[in-house]
């Protein structure tokens, strides 16, 4: 909900850096431009996309580290798991939900 306004602007001034002709626009230049309706343009493919991730992600990443952090004062191969897990995770969400977040960016542009 939050982090539809700031991600239209970030792919917005990413746009108008490709393009080398012209002066590149501010942050609030391109709030100004689409307002308030169109901060919030896309939000439906956003949110297809960040609560999957998130229901995905934090239990599973809950739940692991539950499972392995064991006695917190040995360090051991835990830590190590505890370390990368996050990691691993992450690139497990990416890999289901990028159909939504390329449908999300192509929606905005």
């Amino acid at each position: 909900m939050f982090t539809n306004p700031m991600e239209i602007v970030k792919i917005r001034l990413q746009m108008a850096s490709m393009n080398e002709a012209g002066a590149r626009p501010s942050a609030l230049n391109v709030v100004k431009e689409l307002g308030l309706r169109g901060l919030y343009k896309g939000a439906t493919a956003c949110f297809l996309r960040d609560i999957p991730f998130s229901m995905i992600y934090f239990p599973t990443y809950a739940t692991l580290r539950k499972k392995f952090q064991g006695d917190k004062d040995a360090p051991g191969a835990s830590d190590l798991f505890i370390a990368v897990s996050p990691l691993l995770l992450l690139f497990v969400c990416c890999l289901l939900l990028t159909a939504c977040s390329l449908s999300f960016v192509r929606i905005l542009i």
